[in-house]
């Protein structure tokens, strides 16, 4: 593993498989960091609900403003870079398994007595 990427050569009945898995960490954080711009937001509502004072709500709505770009700029990104490291690992697994093919080795000759 090296990072966000993680490639795994297991051994299996007939052989081995190789797992490759990847992660996109910015996204991740953007979709984090906005929920909790959401949610400090709401707690901030509630507070000045409480407090009887929802006439200046300009930062509330910033926040929430802000807390949706995060998590939608993180979200909107992710298809797009799913699809092309799907496209790469299974080029990447296509020609391994070429390469396995080609060095395997013969059938050993049948011993003679």
């Amino acid at each position: 593993t090296n990072g966000n990427l993680q490639a795994l050569l297991e051994p299996i009945s007939t052989g081995h498989r190789l797992r490759l898995q990847t992660v996109k960490g910015d996204a991740r954080g953007l979709m984090l960091g906005g929920l909790a711009l959401l949610g400090f937001a709401a707690a901030t509502l509630v507070a000045m609900a409480v407090a009887g004072n929802l006439a200046d709500m300009g930062g509330v709505v910033f926040l929430s403003a802000a807390g949706l770009g995060m998590f939608g700029l993180g979200a909107v990104r992710l298809p797009g870079w799913a699809r092309l490291r799907r496209r790469q690992m299974e080029g990447v697994a296509a020609r391994l398994a070429l390469a396995a093919k080609a060095e395997a080795p013969n059938d050993p000759p049948a011993e003679q007595g």
